[in-house]
C-alpha cells in the first residue's frame, strides 16, 4: 500500500521534472490519478504510456479518472461526516486507496 499512498505533492514535484511536450499533454491531476491507478508501474513508465496513448483513449481515460476521483471524494466525505475514524481517514490516504480500488474494479474493503 506504500506505493498507493504517495500524495499529490509527490505528483506535483515529479510533474515539474517533465519535458515541455509531456506537460502539454499530461496534467498534474492526470499524472496523480495515473500514479494511483497504475501502482505497479514506475513514474517514467506511466508518463511514457500516457504519451503513447491515442488522443481519444487518453481523453477517455482522463475523463474516467476525473469521474472516479470525484466519486471517491464524495464517498470519503460521507464516511467522515459520521464520526471519528482511524488516522487513515484523517490523512487523506484513504482517498488514494479507494481510487485505486474503484479504478481497478476491485472490491472495497
Amino acid at each position: 500500500m506504500e506505493r498507493i499512498s504517495q500524495n499529490y505533492q509527490f505528483s506535483c514535484e515529479y510533474y515539474d521534472s517533465l519535458a515541455k511536450e509531456q506537460k502539454e499533454r499530461i496534467s498534474v491531476e492526470m499524472l496523480y490519478n495515473a500514479i494511483c491507478h497504475f501502482r505497479d508501474m514506475g513514474e517514467q513508465e506511466i508518463v511514457k504510456f500516457l504519451m503513447e496513448l491515442p488522443e481519444e483513449e487518453y481523453s477517455s481515460l482522463e475523463k474516467n479518472f476525473r469521474t472516479i476521483r470525484r466519486t471517491v471524494k464524495e464517498m470519503v466525505e460521507e464516511i467522515t461526516e459520521g464520526g471519528s475514524f482511524d488516522d487513515i481517514f484523517k490523512s487523506g490516504d484513504i482517498e488514494d486507496i479507494l481510487f485505486y480500488q474503484v479504478s481497478n474494479d476491485l472490491s472495497i474493503e
